[in-house]
């Protein structure tokens, strides 16, 4: 089975997500591929003006057939994601595909649903997400940061993802099972 990690980071949490859900890959026993759409930090993302530049050129894979599960991580920051990540969604084609979903937030989760759309419009199969909220002062302005159980629970979130498509049973007396919010 392969399996593709990308995802877009400003303020890293979504890259620290990324990493946690490698860790979720490796406990189920697999060893997933990972691709950082990018992670700069710039004015115009949240700026009218960002529709009248050029897009970015980023290296991607340009077949992403070869691949069982994609997982796309992205951050929500004022209600808007990185351009870097809607590249990708728009540069690929998805037909088939099955896709998770893993975000992190302050404000509003809603704009996951917003996505997810997208996404089954290039005719992927999302089925499964995970969004989580940012906390903290800086939380406001974009940054913030998750806990440890946030992380515990991407790590599950893998686990389980690939665990499901496998067919295999996630065993009830998990220590996961008892984090708050996670869910089998």
């Amino acid at each position: 089975m392969r399996i593709l990690i990308a995802f877009a980071s400003k303020s890293k949490s979504a890259e620290l997500l990324a990493s946690h859900i490698v860790e979720g890959c490796r406990i189920a026993g697999i060893e997933p591929e990972m691709l950082n759409l990018g992670d700069s930090y710039k004015l115009f993302d949240y700026l009218p003006i960002r529709s009248l530049l050029p897009k970015s050129k980023i290296q991607m894979p340009h077949d992403l057939s070869s691949y069982d599960i994609i997982f796309i991580g992205f951050e929500i920051h004022n209600a808007s994601e990185s351009g870097k990540f809607l590249d990708f969604i728009e540069s690929h084609d998805f037909s088939g595909k099955r896709v998770a979903l893993f975000c992190s937030y302050y404000v509003n989760r809603k704009y996951l649903d917003r996505i997810v759309k997208k996404l089954e419009g290039r005719n992927a199969q999302v089925f499964n997400t995970i969004s989580l909220k940012r906390k903290g002062l800086s939380a406001f302005i974009g940054f913030g940061s998750l806990d440890e159980n946030d992380l515990v629970r991407a790590e599950a979130f893998a686990e389980r993802t690939i665990n499901n498509t496998l067919g295999r049973k996630v065993w009830k007396d998990s220590e996961k099972s008892q984090i708050k919010g996670y869910r089998k």
